[in-house]
C-alpha cells in the first residue's frame, strides 16, 4: 500500500479510536452535570477586603444520614487596614448564624445577600491581629454548586455518603470564609464530628480520633501548609484505609493514604500503588512534593473525575490518568494556584499535560500517542475562544474540557517543543520555586516570565497567538525531489479571526525505504519554499510526524498530482468530470484538505471516464485520488466553490 495512502487511511482510522482514549478533567464533568443550572445567579466574592487570614479553627458536626450540618469556624486574622472595625466573611443565606462572638464576649453582625459582616469588640489597626468565633447550622446541600453533597446510599452498599467539593465558587455554601483567589488561610485545624463506624477524610495529618460517647468519634485533622479556600474539603462516609509509602531519593518518605469504599477495594487496591511511581517521576521533573512534611491521600466519592484538595484528592476511582491528573495538581493549582479564575489554564492545563507526561514516562510511548491524539481531537472542537477566560462566572466555561484542559495542554507541548526540555523544565522549577508565587498565587505573565528568563527567549507572540488567541493554523505542504534533496513549499492558513498567522517551529520526516531525515523549519510568513537536503531519493514526507503542534496538516507530492488526470470543470460546482488517460478507471477517491476521506466512487467497467457530484461537499480545495484497473493511482486537486 502506498505510504502516502496509508497516512490517510490512518488519519482517518485513528477518529473513532479517540473516544476510547481516557479524558480526566475532574471538574469539568461536574459542572456539566444536568443538575446544574448555568442561567442561575452566580457568586462572586465580595469579602474579607480588609484583613488576611492566618488561621482558622474549624469544627463540623456532620452525620451522612441527614442533609442538616452544624459548624464552629473560629478565623484568626490580621488587619490590613489603617482602622478595621468591621469584616467580612462569604457564607451562603441558606444557612443560619446563631452566634458570633470573641473571647467570650458576642459580637453584633448581619448576615444577607450571602455576606456576614461582623462588627468587631474593639477596632484593630494594620498588622494587629484579632479573631471570630461563627457559630451556624443549616442544609447546605441545595446549592448550584452542588459544594456540599450527601448521597443516601452507594451502589451495593447501603451506606450515605457526605462530601465536599468547593471549585471554584462554592466554600461559602457551607463554611464562613473568604471563597476568592486573594488569600490563603496559613494553616487550619479541622475538627469532625460523626457517627461511629464512619471515617472523616481532611487536610493535612490524621491528629488522633476521639470517641465522644458510644455513637460519636471526632477525627482531627491539622494543616500547617498555606491553603486556598476552595481546597478545603472533607467527606464522610463508612471508609476502609491502606497506606502506602514513598521513599525518595534523598531519604525522605511520605504516607500516602487512601479512604476507599469497601466494595471497591478490590478493584483499587492495585491501581492506587501506581501514585508511587508518579509521586516520584514529579519530584525528579518539578521538585519535591510540596507538603512533604504531611502526607498525600485519596478519599474516593461519588462524582466523576477528581478534585485535588489539598493533600486528599477526591476520586471517583483509582484510574492511571486521573491519578497523575490529580497529583500534577499539588504542585500547579495547590502549591502555585492561579490567582484568578481567568487563568485557570495554570491549573488544568498543567495537570493535563503532566498525566500524558506520566504515560510517556511511566508506560509507553505508544500510550503516550494515544492520549496526546485523543487530547488533540479535543483541542480542535472549540475555535471560537481562547484559551484564557474572559468570562470567570459561566462555570461551564471555565471547566472546558476543550479550551482550559486539552488546548492548554497542548500548548503547554508546544512550549517544550519550542524551548527543547532542559530550558521547559527548569522554567517551570522557576516558576515554582519562585518565593513570590510558592503557596501563593500566580498570573499566566508570572510563567511567561520565568520560561522567559530561563530561554532568553521573548514568548509574547506565542502568548498572544495560543492564550489569548483562538483556534488553530492548518498547514499544507507541496514537496518534489531535486537534486541533493527535497524542496518542499509550506503553506499555513489560519482558521482563527483573532490570529492571522502563528510563529512555529515545524518538524518535517523524509524519508524512503531505507533512509530517514527530520529538518526543523520555523516559516515566518503564510507561504514559504525550504530545501531540504536529504541526499537521497525520497518517497514520503510528513508534516509533525511526532505532534508537537496543534495544527491539522495536508501533504501533497508534486510529481504525483496531475499525473494522467483531466478535471472538467475545475473550479467546478455541482459536479465534475474526471478522465483518466492511459486506461480504465477502477475506483474515485475525494479527500478534503485535511485527509479525511469524502467520497468513494466505483466505476463500470470498460470506462476512462466518470463525473462525480460534488453537491454534498461544503466549498474549499478537495484532492481527487483514481485507481486504475492495473492499480496504478494517480492524483490532482480541484476546487469546489
Amino acid at each position: 500500500m502506498h505510504r502516502w495512502l496509508l497516512s490517510l487511511i490512518l488519519f482517518s482510522a485513528v477518529l473513532p479510536v479517540l473516544a476510547q482514549t481516557e479524558e480526566h478533567t475532574c471538574k469539568e464533568l461536574i459542572y456539566h452535570d444536568q443538575r446544574f443550572n448555568p442561567s442561575k445567579p452566580l457568586f462572586k466574592s465580595t469579602a474579607g477586603h480588609n484583613i488576611d487570614i492566618i488561621y482558622d479553627r474549624l469544627e463540623f458536626d456532620i452525620d451522612p444520614r441527614f442533609n442538616e450540618m452544624s459548624g464552629v469556624v473560629t478565623t484568626y486574622f490580621k488587619a490590613l487596614g489603617s482602622t478595621v472595625s468591621t469584616i467580612s466573611l462569604d457564607l451562603s443565606d441558606t444557612l443560619m448564624v446563631n452566634k458570633v462572638s470573641t473571647r467570650g464576649v458576642d459580637l453584633n453582625f448581619s448576615h444577607q445577600n450571602n455576606l456576614l459582616i461582623i462588627t468587631l469588640e474593639k477596632p484593630i489597626n494594620t498588622g494587629q491581629t484579632d479573631s471570630v468565633r461563627i457559630e451556624y447550622s443549616g442544609d447546605p446541600t441545595n446549592n448550584i454548586y452542588q459544594s456540599y453533597a450527601r448521597e443516601k446510599s452507594r451502589t451495593n452498599d447501603p451506606h450515605p455518603i457526605v462530601w465536599t467539593i468547593s471549585e471554584p465558587y462554592g466554600a461559602y455554601m457551607w463554611w464562613p470564609c473568604k471563597d476568592g483567589l486573594t488569600d490563603k488561610v496559613d494553616s487550619l485545624d479541622m475538627f469532625v464530628k460523626i457517627p461511629k463506624g464512619n471515617k472523616a477524610a481532611g487536610n493535612g495529618i490524621l491528629v488522633d480520633t476521639v470517641s465522644l460517647n458510644d455513637s460519636q468519634v471526632v477525627y482531627h485533622w491539622k494543616h500547617r501548609y498555606p491553603i486556598a479556600t476552595y481546597l478545603v474539603a472533607t467527606a464522610v462516609t463508612n471508609y476502609e484505609e491502606f497506606t502506602d509509602v514513598v521513599y525518595f531519593k534523598n531519604g525522605d518518605t511520605l504516607p500516602i493514604l487512601n479512604y476507599i469504599f469497601p466494595e471497591y477495594v478490590p478493584y483499587g487496591r492495585n491501581p492506587a500503588k501506581e501514585t508511587v511511581r508518579i509521586m516520584k517521576m514529579y519530584d525528579s521533573l518539578f521538585g519535591p512534593y510540596p507538603f512533604i512534611k504531611e502526607k498525600y491521600g485519596h478519599a474516593q466519592f461519588l462524582r466523576g473525575g477528581g478534585m485535588e484538595h489539598q493533600t486528599m484528592t477526591f476520586m471517583v476511582d483509582w484510574n492511571f490518568g486521573l491519578v497523575a491528573h490529580e497529583l500534577a495538581h499539588h504542585w500547579f493549582g495547590d502549591k502555585v494556584t492561579c490567582g484568578s479564575w481567568s487563568d485557570l489554564w495554570l491549573n488544568e492545563g498543567f495537570a493535563t499535560y503532566c498525566a500524558l507526561l506520566s504515560y510517556d514516562i511511566l508506560l509507553s510511548h505508544d500510550d503516550f500517542i494515544a492520549n496526546n491524539l485523543g487530547s488533540r481531537s479535543r483541542a480542535f472542537e472549540n475555535t471560537s475562544l481562547p484559551i484564557y477566560v474572559f468570562d470567570t462566572l459561566n462555570v461551564s466555561r471555565l471547566f472546558s474540557s476543550q479550551l482550559t484542559y486539552n488546548k492548554a495542554a497542548q500548548m503547554l507541548h508546544m512550549l517544550r517543543w519550542i524551548l527543547g526540555d532542559d530550558d521547559f523544565y527548569s522554567g517551570l522549577r522557576a516558576y515554582l520555586e519562585d518565593s513570590r508565587l510558592a503557596y501563593g498565587f500566580a498570573r499566566s505573565e508570572d510563567l511567561q516570565f520565568h520560561l522567559e528568563q530561563v530561554s532568553g527567549r521573548d514568548l509574547n507572540y506565542f502568548f498572544d497567538e495560543w492564550l489569548y488567541g483562538e483556534a488553530y493554523p492548518e498547514l499544507t505542504a507541496e514537496w518534489q525531489n531535486t537534486d541533493g534533496g527535497v524542496q518542499v513549499r509550506i503553506k499555513q492558513k489560519s482558521i482563527s479571526p483573532t490570529v492571522s498567522f502563528f510563529h512555529l517551529p515545524i518538524e518535517l520526516k523524509v524519508e524512503n525505504a531505507s533512509e530517514i531525515k527530520y529538518f526543523r523549519i520555523e516559516p515566518q510568513i503564510a507561504d514559504t519554499t525550504f530545501f531540504l537536503p536529504t541526499n537521497f531519493v525520497a518517497d514520503s514526507l510528513f508534516i509533525d510526524p511526532n505532534y508537537w503542534i496543534l495544527t491539522k496538516n495536508s501533504v501533497f507530492r508534486l510529481d504525483e498530482i496531475s499525473k494522467g488526470i483531466k478535471l472538467i470543470p475545475n473550479p467546478a460546482t455541482d459536479e465534475i468530470t474526471v478522465y483518466f488517460t492511459n486506461e480504465k478507471l477502477k475506483e474515485i477517491r475525494v479527500y478534503n484538505s485535511v485527509g479525511q476521506l469524502i467520497s468513494v466512487t466505483q466505476v463500470g467497467a470498460g470506462s476512462n471516464q466518470q463525473t462525480v457530484d460534488l453537491n454534498p461537499m461544503v466549498p474549499g480545495i478537495y484532492m481527487i485520488e483514481c485507481t486504475g484497473n492495473s492499480g496504478r493511482i494517480a492524483r490532482s486537486e480541484f476546487i469546489r466553490q
